[in-house]
């Protein structure tokens, strides 16, 4: 013998308003609300950036960037070792509290095998101007592997320089050209064989 009880609605608790001052809701950026502790909770997009940081979150002064912590869950520390000689320092937790852990999370940020680092913007720059330095030299270097004269400055080509020799004697032209190759059809292997 079967009892039918009518069934009826579930009642849900009731949900508590959260709270703002007019002020504090327009300092909010969409997706954060004041929580009951007076602390802001930020909701993340599925799908948004885990990493991203953006340069206005940057302390005054540095630069930050995730670099490599792990590989294969296996420490480097000739690799942190060169970046702390570098210059790079680890942004410690507590300057981001409850973004990458909990709130009175400790030491490094560490997420996903990559740790944030900072850096005085002095030393970012001097990096740059070192890597831009390199990259000229090895361009300079093919160029005159090839018979063109570097790019230094006077040596710019016949159509650009300033040097009358250099205008004179200059039938040669180069440029850039962006090549969109299609991808190889073959597996490139290589065996250790001879």
């Amino acid at each position: 013998m079967t009892t039918n009880i009518p069934r009826t609605r579930q009642s849900t608790p009731a949900r508590e308003d959260i709270r703002t001052t007019p002020r504090e809701t327009a300092a909010l950026d969409r997706g954060v609300v004041i929580g009951r502790d007076g602390q802001p909770i930020r909701r993340m997009k599925t799908g948004s950036d885990k990493y991203h940081i953006s340069p206005e979150e940057w302390p005054p002064g540095y630069v930050l960037e995730w670099k490599r912590h792990t590989i294969l869950g296996q420490e480097d520390p000739t690799y942190e070792a060169e970046l702390y000689q570098r210059g790079w320092r680890p942004v410690p937790a507590d300057r981001y509290p409850g973004r990458w852990g909990s709130r009175d999370a400790k030491g490094s940020i560490i997420v996903g095998g990559q740790m944030l680092m900072e850096l005085p913007i002095q030393f970012y720059e001097e990096a740059k101007a070192d890597e831009r330095a390199a990259a000229n030299s090895q361009i300079n270097g093919s160029r005159e592997q090839f018979g063109f004269a570097p790019t230094a400055s006077g040596f710019e080509g016949a159509g650009t320089s300033n040097n009358p020799a250099v205008r004179r004697n200059s039938f040669a032209r180069s440029g850039t050209e962006r090549v969109d190759a299609p991808k190889p059809r073959h597996q490139i292997s290589v065996d250790d064989e001879d």
